[in-house]
């Protein structure tokens, strides 16, 4: 007791005064970041605001009218793979879709899945702001280790060894990012916005829905901190973005959907 009592005694002034405004800066980082998430996530996948009127709107606003909630706004995003997620802050709700879910689904199966976040925004079940921007933040060293690569000549975005940087500080932080999500995040939740868009909808139309998704392309290019949010897990099946997925798998979703028909 009495060593570590001296070694904290040696210690120079200045190094405590640094830790404490690097902790400041940091904690003022984080309380942004949790205000601003929604808005932050919004403009990481440059979406676009859905106005009234609009077919896929109108699909929103009768489900919403038949579950007797309050109309969320509603985004789409480009990506080639049909998913969607979901925001549940108290004073922003919204739907936000990506363009093929429009475009490719049948409208049954977009409403499937619109059901499926209005059931998320109904029990407020997605990671809240704080939570998710802690997450984000843990994270955030790949995409700085990514940049620098870049900014010092190492070749563009896709080449071999700006990958490699970024891999291997992924390697780094990203199990500690995994674990924190993991503890964070209930895979429970999806089951619940299931069994809700299955009572809006019909459960053998999620079913229908969520194999096609299954047979399909069904990877997109997200931050993994986000993929939780996703209707689907977005990720590759490698062993690092496994640890990122919070998702039940697609056929444990199923059998339990199979479940509330019998």
């Amino acid at each position: 007791m009495n060593e570590i009592t001296s070694l904290l005694y040696s210690i120079p002034t200045n190094v405590y005064i640094l830790v404490i405004i690097m902790l400041i800066i940091l904690i003022t980082i984080l309380f942004i970041c949790s205000i601003s998430f929604n808005k932050i996530l919004l403009r990481t996948y440059n979406a676009q605001k859905v106005e009234s009127g609009e077919f896929v709107y109108n699909v929103m606003s009768k489900l919403t009218e038949k579950a007797n909630i309050k109309t969320p706004e509603l985004y789409l995003f480009e990506c080639p793979v049909a998913n969607s997620f979901s925001i549940t802050k108290k004073k922003r709700k919204a739907i936000i879709l990506t363009t093929t879910a429009v475009n490719k689904l049948k409208p049954e199966e977009l409403e499937a899945v619109i059901a499926h976040e209005l059931g998320h925004i109904k029990y407020s079940n997605q990671p809240g702001s704080f939570t998710s921007a802690l997450s984000w933040l843990l994270f955030l060293p790949t995409t700085i280790a990514l940049w620098a690569a870049l900014l010092c000549g190492f070749g563009q975005e896709d080449d071999i060894a700006p990958q490699f940087v970024r891999s291997y500080v992924m390697a780094l932080v990203g199990p500690l990012t995994a674990a924190f999500i993991q503890l964070t995040t209930s895979g429970s939740r999806e089951y619940v916005a299931d069994e809700y868009s299955a009572r809006l909808c019909g459960a053998n139309v999620l079913v229908n829905t969520l194999k096609y998704l299954d047979t399909g392309d069904r990877i997109c290019d997200v931050n993994p901190t986000h993929a939780r949010l996703f209707f689907v897990n977005p990720l590759s099946d490698n062993i690092l973005n496994s640890l990122f997925n919070t998702h039940p798998s697609i056929e444990k979703r199923i059998r339990r959907l199979e479940g509330i028909d019998k």
